[in-house]
Parts: C-alpha cells; structure tokens; sequence
C-alpha cells in the first residue's frame, strides 16, 4: 500500500538494486555508459544519481557494509574478483 514510482528510465539495463545501512540510497549495476556495466548510486527518491566504478570490466552484484562500504563483484578478462568502494555520496565520486 502506498504510491509505486520508477526510479530509472532509458534503454539500458538496471539491476541489483541494494539499500544504503542508513536507507537513504540505493546502490545498483548499470550498463549505461561505455557498454560495461558500473556500479551506480542514487538517492532513494530517484535523484543525485552517480556513476561509482567505470572501467573495461563489468562491475555487478553491489553489496552494501554496516560500515558505508559497497562490496560488488568484477568481471575482466573471464575472471572475477572483489572489490571495495567507500561511497563519497552526495559529492565527487
């Protein structure tokens, strides 16, 4: 029960959506920009979007720690890794 609002639009594809420890953002993988997906970060309301990671890799599976980190997967050269982000929200990446 309440009001349902889209978040995102355009012809690309975002996915994995996880919420900040404080609920006030949202963390998810796109493949917007540069055809690879990056990590992104938005404010809950939809605005204050920004682009976290961008690379040759695709980045996916965004995790977000009690601690403010995002913990998300890396996908280069057929092999995966882990990575790390401390977020600078609402500032310069």
């Amino acid at each position: 029960g309440g009001q349902v609002s889209q978040l995102t639009t355009g012809d690309y594809n975002n996915t994995l959506p996880t919420w900040s420890p404080d609920g006030q953002w949202l963390a998810y993988a796109s493949d917007r920009e540069a055809g690879h997906r990056s990590i992104w970060a938005m404010k809950a309301d939809g605005t204050s979007q920004t682009e976290l990671t961008r690379g040759t890799s695709d980045d996916d599976e965004p995790a977000w720690s009690s601690d403010g980190y995002i913990y998300f997967s890396s996908k280069a050269a057929g092999n995966y890794e882990i990575w790390r982000i401390k977020p600078l929200l609402g500032g310069t990446p």
